[in-house]
């Protein structure tokens, strides 16, 4: 058996370019908004929430989306 090896950039010639996908289910987004499960359910019925992304039959919202979704909400 022999060993692979490959070579890795030095950090300091590659730029960051890719951003970490974070889903959040909703018992996680209700702990994020500090409000209940079943009220993320129900604010999503209502089409208040971002949309989400599903995967298969679970459903799961973007952290990103929902961040930005909160910076839209600031009052000026």
């Amino acid at each position: 058996m022999t060993a692979r090896l490959q070579a890795v950039p030095d950090t300091e010639d590659v730029e960051e370019t890719t951003s970490e996908l974070v889903l959040l289910a909703a018992p996680a987004l209700a702990d994020l908004l500090g409000i209940s499960t079943g009220r993320i359910y129900q604010m999503r019925h209502d089409g208040l929430l971002p949309p989400v992304i599903k995967i298969g039959t679970l459903i799961r919202w973007d952290r990103a989306d929902i961040y930005a979704w909160l910076d839209s909400m600031k009052e000026s």
